[in-house]
């Protein structure tokens, strides 16, 4: 702990020289060769570049000077960007943070007694820019207009906060970034915040203190609260938890290649995550605690899901996920108008846990227009067929208890504009569920349920499917088929009476950007 203290002071002590050190080379050169930029982060406005005579001879000097020089290389100069941080009252902001982000690493300075930061060596163009200070309102800009001077300045006023503000942090002391900050008085929120990049937030209040709280939660690192006592409030997080298991197949061997996304509930956490292990093991995390559920998906098998339990600051073991051979779906992309191959084309299970496994587990179309799907749901499912500049196909009754290779070939209508929506293989109608079965909604024109179906009609019997009981999705998919094949419905008009039979045929129907049936 003592090394670590030592470090840390160290490298402050070199960041503190290098300040000094680059504000005594800026004062040195900044009568010739500098642009000064002012930003009120109080008012939220954009840089604005100072006019001066002193800057526009600058300017000139240097686009001459460069002009003369253009006929030999040179090495790129250095960019400095430098600058104070101050209130509105003028007062010098000290440890205010002056952060570029979005370049591959991140480029920071922390203001000294007097307000000073500099940041070296400054990229041509950065994702955001953000001034954030304890006890003051944040300034940010998307895509910041950065000078093109070798050497520039530019201040920034922060406007002090009226209401609560502090920092989230780690155990460890480290700040916990993007945290979500609600102000709460009765478990009722009264505002919230989203931390900076440093972990710094304001509320707005205004008021007596007595009974609020605050509360942090980050999707990593867990939650915190703390009671309000002073207009500063800091919170401490408990800390993420960790998931660790095993993928095997169902003989219980180790799947050694896999890939796991972790489910809607955990929308802000950790993305995919490939694995390469002869175990089959895993480990994810850090995420928040609570309910997590886990996909995964490998080459040769259906994808499998498994739940679990997170626990803050803790590891959660002996996850299993067990993982059973998928049919192989195979066959050609072509374009419906002039019969050519369609290279490119992703060809994908649709509907299935969350969309970026859906697009990991997909087949990419080869010059020739053929793919290869062996990720498939062991279930009735429907596979998604999409190409830049077509519409995309959901093409449903896809059997994934099927063994072997199974061939299937689809064509896609051209969508020049990209506003004609997508095609679906069914009877064309929404549907919902009711406890008497699978409520009818809108008929979609030109398809097979027109005239045979009405709006408010319920369904009770898919094929041997009772609707009554079994899940929307698995109802949907029973459904939805191969055009030119036949449905049995047994339907109860207008949701009453004795279930009447009705034949449909399935076709390809034109639908808007929604799901329909």
């Amino acid at each position: 702990m003592r090394m670590k203290t030592r470090v840390k002071a160290f490298a402050g002590l070199v960041g503190a020289i290098a300040l000094l050190l680059a504000w005594a080379l800026f004062s040195t050169e900044s009568s010739s060769s500098d642009q000064t930029i002012s930003a009120e982060g109080a008012k939220g406005s954009g840089p604005s570049l100072a006019e001066t005579s002193g800057l526009a001879q600058a300017t000139e000097s240097r686009s001459t000077e460069s002009s003369s020089k253009s006929s030999s290389p040179q090495a790129k100069e250095t960019r400095l960007l430098m600058g104070i941080v101050s209130d509105v009252r003028g007062e010098p902001i000290v440890g205010a943070r002056v952060r570029l982000s979005g370049l591959g690493r991140g480029l920071a300075s922390e203001t000294d007694a007097m307000g000073r930061y500099a940041l070296a060596p400054v990229p041509d163009t950065a994702e955001r820019l953000e001034v954030a200070a304890v006890g003051y309102k944040t300034h940010t800009e998307d895509k910041p207009i950065l000078p093109s001077d070798a050497r520039a300045r530019w201040d920034f006023t922060l406007e002090k906060v009226d209401g609560i503000y502090g920092r989230v942090t780690l155990g460890s002391g480290e700040p916990a970034p993007f945290s979500t900050v609600i102000l709460i008085k009765e478990k009722h929120p009264l505002g919230r915040a989203v931390a900076s990049s440093d972990g710094d937030y304001s509320i707005e209040h205004e008021g007596e203190l007595t009974g609020l709280e605050v509360f942090a939660r980050h999707a990593e690192h867990g939650e915190g609260l703390t009671k309000v006592e002073a207009r500063e409030v800091n919170v401490s997080l408990e800390g993420g938890g960790f998931v660790e298991g095993i993928v095997r197949d169902e003989q219980g061997r180790p799947i050694a290649s896999f890939t796991i996304t972790l489910g809607s509930e955990a929308p802000s956490a950790p993305g995919s995550k490939s694995f390469d292990d002869v175990g089959g093991k895993f480990r994810l995390g850090p995420f928040a605690a609570g309910h997590v559920s886990l996909y995964v998906a490998a080459p040769g098998y259906s994808p499998g899901r498994a739940r679990a339990i997170v626990r803050s600051a803790e590891v959660t073991r002996g996850v299993s996920v067990t993982l059973t051979r998928s049919m192989i779906l195979v066959g050609f992309v072509r374009d419906a108008r002039t019969h050519r191959p369609i290279p490119g084309a992703l060809v994908a299970p649709a509907e299935w846990a969350t969309k970026e496994l859906t697009e990991i587990a997909g087949a990419t179309s080869g010059t020739s227009g053929e793919y290869r799907l062996e990720t498939v749901p062991k279930d009735r499912t429907t596979v998604s067929i999409s190409a830049p500049g077509y519409r995309t196909l959901l093409a449903g009754g896809i059997d994934g208890k099927e063994r072997g290779e199974i061939r299937k070939d689809f064509e896609l209508v051209p969508d020049a504009d990209g506003k004609s929506g997508s095609q679906l293989t069914g009877i064309g109608v929404t549907v919902g569920k009711v406890p008497t079965g699978i409520l009818v909604g809108e008929i979609v024109a030109g398809g097979p349920a027109v005239g045979r179906l009405n709006q408010g009609d319920v369904i009770v019997m898919v094929g041997g499917l009772d609707a009554r009981s079994a899940p929307l999705a698995d109802v949907v998919q029973s459904i939805r088929g191969e055009p030119g094949t036949s449905v049995d419905l047994w339907v109860r008009r207008g949701g009453t009476g004795d279930p009447e039979h009705v034949v449909l045929t399935r076709d390809i129907i034109e639908v808007p950007k929604r799901p329909h049936e």
